[in-house]
């Protein structure tokens, strides 16, 4: 059981992961990628957040090409911050949130590498992976292993407000 993110890849990081994933009982694909983030709506905030999320960089690349250079840096700051806000969900949304870590597309690739969904079943490839378990636990996978994350909301995490 995990609260915060589940995270797939091979052991050695400088080495590219593949895996095949079905999302929600649907097949989408073979990646090859640096790894699998799975992440909850706890985990929302953390990790998955820093994987999506657009710098002020990214954001004056992005209008200096299409000829908008020169937005005041207040601008570009808020841009990037609203951006970047829309990889967070809430901790009690019964769905799980998938990103395939910088996948190697095909050109004719038309399926999802990220997106929301309530069952995720993974299929190595890797040579010497590893899933890990919020950074907490994990275990070794080779070719051929297979295992499921899905959302469960009688294990959903409860919140309670202290009032000073």
């Amino acid at each position: 059981m995990g609260l915060n993110e589940v995270f797939v890849a091979e052991k050695n990081v400088g080495a590219s992961s593949h895996f095949r994933i079905s999302v929600d009982g649907e097949y989408i694909g073979k990646f090859k990628s640096s790894g699998l983030i799975i992440s909850s709506g706890t985990g929302s905030t953390g990790w998955l957040h820093s994987a999506k999320r657009f710098t002020e960089h990214d954001v004056m690349h992005a209008l200096e090409r299409m000829g908008c250079a020169g937005e005041p840096a207040e601008v570009i700051k808020k841009t990037a911050d609203e951006l970047s806000l829309g990889t967070c969900f809430e901790p009690d949304r019964n769905e799980l949130y998938y990103l395939v870590r910088e996948p190697a597309i095909k050109p004719d690739y038309e399926g999802q590498w990220e997106g929301f969904c309530k069952k995720l079943e993974f299929m190595s490839e890797l040579n010497d992976g590893r899933v890990s378990i919020d950074g907490l636990s994990s275990i070794d996978l080779a070719l051929g292993d297979q295992f499921t994350v899905s959302c469960k909301p009688e294990y959903a995490l409860k919140w309670i407000k202290f009032i000073l």
